[in-house]
This record gives C-alpha cells, structure tokens and sequence, in this order.
C-alpha cells in the first residue's frame, strides 16, 4: 500500500511539473513584451490607484472607488503588489500572469484527479495548460483578472467538494475563496449551479453520496446564490457607471438572442480548431444570417439531446455539457458589454466543461477498445499541435502594433473599428501624428458614432494646434456619449488654447463636479487658474493632484511653479526637486530650479 502510495505521489508530481513546463513553453517569451495600449494604462501604467505601488490609501480606494467600469479590488491590488516589488517593468507582469496561469493548471489537474484516473486529469490539465483560446487571458496584462478569478474559484470548488465528502454544501473557506473570486472579476457569478453541476458529477459517483435530488442542493448553496447576487448588482451598477453596457437601441434584444447559438457554437469550433484567434471580434450590431442561426440551434439541440440520453451511461457528458452552458451565461452577450461579439478570454473556465467531458469519454473508449498506445500517441500528437499554435498566438502579443495588425488580417475586412482605433493610438503614444489620424479615421468610416475615436482624432487635432477642429471633435464624442469626462476634460483644454480661458475653467471645473479623483484633470486646471492669476486656487488643485496621484510628476512641477510665483522660494525648489527625481527631464522643474 505504501508502494502504491508512493508511485501515485511520483506521479502527481509529474504531472504537475509538466503542466508548468508547458505554460513555460509557450509563454516564457512574454517576459520580453511590452505593455498594450488596450486597457493596460487603465489598469496599470497609467492608473494612480496602481503605478504607486501598494499603499493603505491605494488598498481603500479599489475598495470603494468604481474603476474601468468594474469594482474588483482584488485585481487592482494584485497589480499594485506588481508594481511595489517589480515597478513598471511590463515583463514581469507579464510573469506573474504566467506564474497563475500555470498554478491554475495545476489546480485543475488536483481537483479532477482527487475523482478521476491519472490519465484523464493529466490530458485535460495540460490542454487547460497550452490552449490557445487561453493566450488572451495569459499574455494580456489587464486581463489579471481572468486568472485571478480562476484561481479563487477553483480553490472554491476544491475547498467545496472537501466540504461535500463530509456532508456540507457550504463552507467558509468555499464561501471565502468565492468572494475574492468575485472581487477579481465577476464571471463566476454562476458558481452556485456550476456547484449543482457538480453534485451530480463527479461528486455524486462518490460511494457516500445519496441521490441526486435537485432543490435541496440548490436550497443548501443559497449562501453562494447571495453571494453572486450581490456581485451581479455590483457589477451591474459599475459598467452603467461606467458607461460600459450598450443599449437596447445600439443592440436590440432580438440581435443579441440570435447572436446567442452561434457564439456558443463559436467557442466550441475555436476548441478543436484555434485558428484566427483575434484580440477583437467587433459586433456587427445586426443579427447574424437566419440560416446560420438556425444551423447553430438545431446543433446545439442535438449536442443537449445526445448529453441527456447518454447520462446514466456517460454522465460526465451531461456535467460538462452543462458546465459549459451554465458557465458562458454571464458573457454570452445577453447583457452586452463593450463592442466584441464573443472573446477568446470568455472560454478561460468555461472550456473546462467539454475538455473534461471528451478526456473521460476518449479514456473510457480507449479501455473499452483497447487501443492505449495509438491513444497516448494521438494524445501527444494533440498536445504539441495546441501548444505550437498557442506559441505562435503568443508572439502576436509582442506590441500593440502586431497584436492590432493581427486582428485586422483575420476579422472581414472593413469592420474592426476597434482594432483601427487602438493601432491609432499605438502610433499616438509613437509621436506619428500622421499615422495616429489615419486610423482614427478609419475608425469612424466603419462606425461613425465611435466616441472614443472622436475623442483620440481630437487628441491629434490638439497636438497639431488645430484647437477649433479638436473641440469639434471632442464635442462630437460628447454629443454620442454626454457622461464622457475625457471628452469634457479635453473640450476644455481645446477652449483654453483658443482662448477662451474662463470658459475652459468653467467646463473643467464640471468635468471635477462629475469626476473629482482625476489628478490630470486637476493638474489641468490648476495651470489655466495660474494663468489667470489665481494662484492659491491653483496651488489647492496641484495639492489634490499629488494626493490621487503620488507619483505625478508633472503635478510637483507645476506646484513648484506656483508657490515660486507666490515667492515661496524654498517650497518650489522642493517640489521641483520631486518632479525631477520622478522625471529628470522634466522642463518646468528645470526652470524652476533655475530661477525662470
């Protein structure tokens, strides 16, 4: 017994090793990319909640504040952790993503062999570990939330199946773990019937458990049930905030209903077949064509019909069926958030359903056919064919030039507006203002009413000195998307350099009434007040400045720039000497220090 015990040992290390020497294959090269300039400066290089580092004030804040349309602290704090050990070096970032993907892998593995054989666990652990439809939520610095979410759910489901061996269908440590999941990011707010799910398989093929029987499991979760409840109104309340959801007018209900079967069907497709993987798959806004939606139904129906017909026999094609369903719900469209129609990160923990479903299901024929060898062999083949296309997938995480070009050769042609936009501010942030426009450009040829596309042509215009035409485009945006404080933060610095300075005052000082956290609204501000003259107006707005954002530079400088016209001379060379440490070629510091 001993013996046995000691080989069953060996062997899960084993194969815990080897699911991290397979994320570590294909992802070790992240360490040398770069931050994107999708969503990465909201949620790290730009962000004065994280770029700081971890501090009590940062910690309180992402608990109480809304940020890029979501309140998930844990993730916001996990970041700030990054930057307090390692600063804003997006390579080891970029490691701490693979370091959790690749324990998430490991989780997996533990959870199905602790109800599996070895050999089904290890299969479907390791294909968690180099799919390719997993690269998104792995080489995407912003989608650290993904992962995290991952993780504290999965220990839920291990700290509740513990829980379940014993008779109990709810624990603190399940309870726990699944709100710090939450708190990262709330997909798993199906938890609780995916729990249901598991009641019937794999936890009641266990020789202890009783009949299946469906209300009382779901009675006895209602702890978790509150739980999610009160995330989804979070959530909820947070992306309208936001401005995250789309209306009914841009999407109609009818348009999001028959997009539903063919995104289902998409994930799946994208599972034996992971090709022309995009960062974006822009909606069309109109429903996909009658046949195809038809086609998708009636598929669907027959994989449901199969599922339920084989569940005595093969019960674990009716657990990962319905894992499956249950868990694309939150994402699926129904509620419609952002302009992508279906994304690669969604099936992180979905997928894990019918992976598990065809691990059991191929190991059961294999032994009932006899045929172990050519199956370890196919088996091999499978895994070295996801983890060479995951490999390629992930190189085209390198910049966000190639990352945008990518997504334009894959998705039809002239309909990724999304993709335009963002190449145009990778040239932006290049200083190739030439560049920048002609893809803000392209953008609003494919979709018109594209506020963030107004607002960032606008930027290039403010650039070019083109104040008249920026407003306009600022306007414009604003005119699509009235509660868009960028927009009316830039409309006044358009009026500023026109002129019109008590006006720009005026907008700005309402952009602050909707939106008071922005410490470059502020530091914006409190320029157009010192050049009007109000310099102790000035000097309270950069003193707020530097509050929300410890590390703005621009903000000491300006600050020193103040209190020397005040005549404070001690206290600017202080605070010009903190912009500089922050940013030695900071001009305004060097001038205040040298008595300009």
């Amino acid at each position: 017994m001993a013996r046995k015990s000691g080989m069953a040992a060996r062997e899960t290390w084993f194969v815990l090793l080897l699911c991290v020497a397979a994320v570590v294959a294909v992802y070790a090269r992240t360490a040398g990319f770069g931050f994107v300039v999708y969503d990465d400066d909201e949620y790290v290089y730009a962000n004065p909640l994280v770029k700081n580092g971890l501090t009590a004030t940062s910690v309180l804040r992402s608990l109480t504040e809304v940020r890029a349309a979501n309140w998930h602290p844990v993730t916001w704090i996990s970041h700030m952790l990054d930057v307090s050990f390692f600063g804003l070096d997006p390579g080891r970032h970029h490691l701490v993503n693979l370091a959790l993907h690749a324990v998430n892998a490991g989780l997996v593995f533990l959870l199905l062999r602790a109800v599996g054989p070895l050999a089904c666990a290890a299969f479907t652990a390791l294909v968690f570990a180099v799919h390719p439809l997993h690269v998104e939520s792995v080489a995407w610095i912003s989608e650290r939330k993904d992962l995290l979410s991952a993780l504290f759910g999965l220990l839920a489901v291990a700290a509740y199946s513990r829980g379940a061996a014993r008779g109990r269908q709810a624990s603190a440590a399940a309870l726990g773990c699944y709100a710090l999941s939450l708190a990262s990011k709330p997909m798993l707010v199906t938890l609780p019937l995916l729990l249901v799910v598991l009641d019937y398989w794999p936890l009641g093929q266990r020789p202890a458990a009783g009949p299946f029987t469906l209300w009382p499991r779901l009675w006895g979760k209602w702890p978790f049930f509150l739980l999610a409840a009160l995330a989804s109104g979070i959530t909820l309340w947070a992306q309208a905030e936001g401005g995250a959801i789309q209306s009914l007018a841009s999407y109609p209900l009818a348009v999001r209903l028959a997009h539903l079967p063919v995104a289902y069907l998409f994930y799946l497709e994208k599972l034996f077949w992971p090709s022309g993987l995009a960062v974006i798959y822009p909606h069309p806004g109109v429903a996909p064509p009658a046949w195809k939606v038809a086609a998708a139904v009636v598929l669907l129906l027959l994989l449901s019909f199969a599922a339920w017909r084989l569940r005595r026999k093969a019960p674990y094609l009716l657990a990962g069926w319905l894992w499956y369903l249950v868990a694309l719900v939150p994402v699926i469209g129904l509620v419609q958030v952002g302009y992508q129609s279906v994304a690669d990160r969604y099936s992180y923990l979905p997928l894990l359903g019918p992976m598990t479903a065809l691990s059991w299901g191929g190991y059961t024929a294999v032994r009932q056919w006899r045929i172990e060898r050519p199956a370890a062999a196919a088996a091999c083949i499978a895994l070295v064919f996801l983890a060479v296309v995951a490999w390629r997938q992930v190189g085209y995480w390198r910049d966000s030039f190639t990352l945008f070009h990518r997504a334009l050769a894959v998705t039809a042609p002239g309909t990724n507006f999304v993709a335009e936009n963002h190449l145009g501010l990778a040239w932006l942030n290049k200083g190739d203002l030439v560049q920048a426009e002609r893809h803000f450009r392209q953008a609003l040829t494919i979709k018109n009413d594209h506020f963030g596309a107004w607002n960032n042509l606008g930027i290039v215009m403010l650039r070019q000195k083109r104040w008249a035409e920026a407003e306009r485009c600022f306007r414009q945006a604003l005119a699509i998307r009235p509660a868009f404080r960028a927009a009316r933060t830039n409309v006044a610095l358009a009026l500023y350099f026109q002129g019109r300075k008590q006006e720009a005052v005026a907008v700005l000082e309402e952009a602050l009434a909707a939106q008071p956290n922005d410490p470059v609204a502020l530091d914006n501000l409190g320029n157009m007040l010192l050049d009007l003259g109000r310099v102790n107006e000035a000097i309270d707005r950069f003193l707020q400045s530097i509050e929300l954002d410890p590390g703005f530079a621009a903000a000491y400088a300006d600050l020193g720039r103040a209190y020397a016209m005040r005549g404070e001379r001690r206290r600017a060379m202080e605070y010009a000497r903190r912009a500089l440490r922050l940013d030695p070629a900071n001009p305004t510091a060097r001038r205040v220090l040298g008595g300009q």
